[in-house]
């Protein structure tokens, strides 16, 4: 994630090199294609280590701080980051969706790039379908995919206010609701939240949580809850 408290720039994730098992040895911050900041990966990120079932990914989150000031036009502009591995070679990490903005022509939200994806109604086609007990929190299933054209959603974004907190990417077989693509039929997502599902639900039904799908077109749909049981 990337956000600006205050007077300050603070870049979250991770990083490592999958082709060697290990960490990556520096992340670099570029602002218009020029060198803002670099540092290394220090922070536990025990569900990375979990999901690639490799335990040296453990410490390979980052978190930097930099002066907001170093990027005067960063909602213009965009950062991107790159992680090098011990043997030189650098690889782009994936950019991720920071918050949601309102402008003349209504909401978009706002990449960490700096592109702009806007809000359109109807873009796509999907819903969020359940919000269920989870282990110790909560799961919330949906589907989103452009069923004209056969194409699921790119990344499923949740917003908490203004700001992203989670995103995936669709990646469940549906065919119940979608035939005769191969891309379209993958067009389900579950997430986990540690919230419980009462709180998850509420929060949702008042909008101030606000599940987000994708185009490849880059335009976003808000998905609407389906009701609750009676």
């Amino acid at each position: 994630a990337i956000d600006v408290e205050g007077d300050t720039l603070k870049i979250t994730g991770w990083a490592a090199d999958v082709t060697k098992k290990g960490l990556a040895s520096e992340v670099v911050v570029f602002y218009r294609d020029k060198p803002l900041f670099s540092g290394s990966t220090w922070i536990s990120k025990g569900h990375v280590a979990a999901a690639f079932s490799e335990p040296a990914y453990m410490y390979s989150g980052f978190s930097f701080e930099i002066p907001a000031a170093r990027a005067p036009q960063l909602a213009e502009h965009g950062l991107r980051l790159f992680a090098l591995s011990d043997d030189g070679n650098a690889t782009e990490l994936g950019v991720l969706f920071v918050r949601i903005e309102k402008g003349a022509e209504g909401e978009y939200l706002v990449a960490s790039n700096g592109k702009h994806f806007p809000v359109t109604a109807g873009a796509l086609d999907g819903r969020i379908e359940a919000v269920e007990p989870d282990q110790a929190g909560t799961v919330v299933r949906g589907w989103a995919a452009d069923l004209r054209s056969g194409a699921r959603a790119e990344r499923i974004v949740v917003l908490l206010g203004r700001r992203v907190v989670k995103e995936t990417s669709p990646t469940e077989s549906r065919p119940d609701v979608a035939s005769g693509s191969a891309t379209a039929l993958e067009c389900g997502f579950r997430m986990h939240f540690d919230a419980a599902p009462h709180g998850a639900r509420q929060a949702l039904e008042s909008g101030k949580a606000r599940i987000f799908a994708i185009s490849t077109q880059g335009t976003a749909t808000e998905l609407e809850l389906a009701a609750g049981p009676e």
